[in-house]
């Protein structure tokens, strides 16, 4: 006969497998890649975060651009910064310039027209300051 105490800590390691190989599948968000927070620009005093979905694709393959900005007391921005500029170094793809929501979000869409086997890298600009994110494209 196993005793109780020895059945306890049998289930709790048990458990605690089950719980640790839970986390061993792919996550749904692991090809996005975020970069930030930058800031405060100026003049405004804003901090701004960076992400990439996916951060991997095929030539001519599209991904989300999103940009948030918020205040130094991390509350998003309104109105107050008119748009977030995307720009591309390694691809022809053209840039965008996008507004920014009610709750401090700017992005879109974007599809990448660079050659299979290189590199994008795509700037987010938030008055002075920048956020540079690599997006790879398979060849």
């Amino acid at each position: 006969m196993l005793s109780k105490m020895f059945k306890t800590a049998l289930v709790a390691a048990f458990a605690l497998v089950l719980v640790s190989a839970g986390g061993c599948g792919q996550r749904a968000d692991q090809n996005t890649r975020k970069v930030g927070p930058a800031g405060p620009t100026s003049p405004g005093g804003y901090y701004f975060t960076l992400a990439v979905d996916p951060a991997v694709v095929q030539a001519l393959g599209t991904v989300s651009v999103r940009a948030q900005v918020t205040n130094a007391a991390g509350t998003p921005i309104n109105g107050t910064v008119t748009a977030v500029t995307v720009g591309f170094a390694g691809s022809s793809t053209t840039g965008l310039s996008a507004a920014i929501s009610a709750n401090g979000y700017a992005g879109g869409f974007l599809t990448m027209t660079g050659a299979g086997g290189r590199t994008v890298y795509i700037n987010a600009n938030v008055e002075d300051k920048s956020l540079t994110i690599p997006v790879q494209i398979l060849p």
